[in-house]
């Protein structure tokens, strides 16, 4: 269990942050039927976007590549480069991570131009450098190919009207590439050229402010023409009961036998992973339920066969959820007996064929049993990693809330190693320690310098020690007048 104890490697200039979830990738040497099936194994949810270039999103699947990363002490974008070198070969594809499809689709040019053939991350510093010198030619053929994907003409006329009286414009304003008027605001292109431009202009350079959805039974929140492409064909089973049931004991036992009945069926694969799954119920009084089963990690039925208990603790949660918002729907007439029901998986992840150990089971057996739990229990688990922070307070954050990892110092490197020897656990509220004589083992760890502009008319310096009182560890700190607070606990 120490490896669980241990932080990734965020000495590179890479991005962790949660929202980097489209990855553009331009497979230099492979078929169009065999790029699909391996972008599939990153992600159900990919776009064809052009000849070789495909658009991956992984928000379904984002929790599991992260977690996979940082086993193996990595940040996402160093993980999933060596993935990607396993699945199309090293030097064999131009990929580019972002928080926007369109952004790293104008990465890919200026990937090509300096011959780079590997991931980097569109908010990395070789990435805000590689944007800076984008090309107008670049960027009006991605605007193009932008236009070509939708579904209405009516785009594809605007660029062709508003492209050239914009060219002539950026000539005269001696404009030689897009970034040397980044700043222009977008609502100044829109007057001038457009809405089309202006929105285009705007993606180029701001993060989204809204959610990107991706799948195609949704609407997308930004306008940006994302047509996933269509998986094989759903698996389903369906069950009609003699008798309709409410007791989750008996329910259990017959959806056991249908998860189980998944595996028997020969078009379902053993190295298939399930994402999610729907569950569609139909009550006593006709009323059909949809319930939405989601993993936060690839899930296999066939490791868990016979008896599926990841699947089922999943499906008894959305359960649980489904019928309570049915009640709360109909106060007067709740209807809780299940008269027949079908279950479909809905999204799964393919392993390659040639990385066959892409979900096999490793080394890190501690790991993978972190992962399987974290897919059985309601809600996800806290992950936390070490921030470069002198004050003892602010050494961890939650994963799920890092944003760009600066490069590193060498005095970034020591604060690391000093975060280490910190506890994990601190406390919401510092209580004081008043029974100083029953406290032993005082040991002095580090002197420190306090965030005055947070906490006006609390002393700049604190000293922190290590305390054992009653059995327990404390981190305990020494402000003025001899007062001591704790602060966290060793766990």
């Amino acid at each position: 269990m120490q490896k669980l104890l241990s932080f990734p490697d965020l000495s590179q200039n890479t991005v962790s942050h949660q929202d980097c979830r489209f990855l553009v990738i331009e497979v230099l040497q492979s078929e169009t039927g065999s790029s699909l099936q391996l972008c599939h194994s990153l992600s159900p949810q990919v776009m064809h976007w052009q000849d070789h270039i495909w658009l991956v999103d992984l928000a379904s699947c984002l929790a599991y590549w992260q977690a996979q990363a940082q086993i193996k002490q990595l940040t996402l974008s160093q993980g999933l480069s060596k993935q990607l070198d396993q699945l199309f070969g090293t030097g064999s594809y131009r990929a580019v991570l972002s928080d926007h499809p369109w952004q790293a689709l104008l990465l890919l040019p200026c990937l090509a131009r300096q011959n780079m053939q590997s991931l980097i991350a569109r908010h990395s510093r070789m990435g805000e450098n590689l944007l800076q010198g984008l090309s107008w030619d670049d960027w009006w053929e991605a605007c193009a190919h932008y236009t070509g994907h939708s579904q209405e003409q009516s785009p594809a006329l605007e660029l062709q009207k508003r492209r050239r009286p914009m060219q002539l414009a950026m000539r005269r304003l001696g404009c030689s590439t897009p970034s040397t008027i980044k700043n222009m605001p977008s609502s100044q292109i829109r007057r001038r050229f457009g809405a089309l431009l202006g929105e285009l202009w705007d993606m180029t350079w701001q993060s989204p402010s809204a959610p990107i959805v991706t799948s195609n039974r949704s609407p997308a929140s930004l306008s940006f023409p994302w047509h996933s492409e269509e998986q094989a064909a759903e698996l389903s089973v369906r069950r009609c009961l003699d008798t309709p049931l409410r007791d989750w004991d008996i329910i259990e036992g017959e959806l056991r036998d249908d998860l189980n009945r998944f595996c028997l069926l020969s078009s379902f694969k053993k190295a298939q992973r399930i994402l999610a799954m729907e569950w569609k119920i139909v009550l006593y009084n006709l009323k059909e339920i949809s319930v939405p089963i989601l993993f936060r990690h690839p899930h296999s039925l066939q490791q868990d066969h016979p008896q599926q208990r990841t699947a089922l603790l999943q499906i008894f949660y959305a359960l649980q959820k489904a019928l309570l918002q049915q009640r709360l729907q109909n106060p007067e007439e709740p209807c809780d007996w299940i008269a027949s029901w079908e279950l479909r998986i809905t999204q799964t992840l393919l392993a390659p064929p040639r990385a066959a150990t892409l979900f096999a089971d490793g080394d890190d057996t501690s790991w993978e049993e972190l992962l399987n739990l974290e897919n059985q229990l309601p809600a996800p688990l806290e992950s936390y990693a070490l921030r470069e922070d002198w004050v003892p307070q602010d050494s961890f954050i939650q994963v799920h809330q890092e944003k760009l990892a600066p490069p590193l110092g060498e005095h970034m490197e020591s604060l690391c190693s000093l975060g280490r020897t910190r506890p994990l656990y601190m406390q919401k509220k510092a209580y004081p320690l008043f029974h100083l004589g029953q406290s032993r083992l005082w040991k002095f760890r580090e002197r420190t310098m306090e965030k005055w502009w947070t906490r006006p008319g609390h002393p700049g310096v604190r000293d922190y020690y290590e305390v054992l009182c009653d059995e327990q560890l404390l981190w305990v700190a020494r402000e003025a007048e001899e007062k001591y607070l704790v602060l966290g606990v060793y766990g």
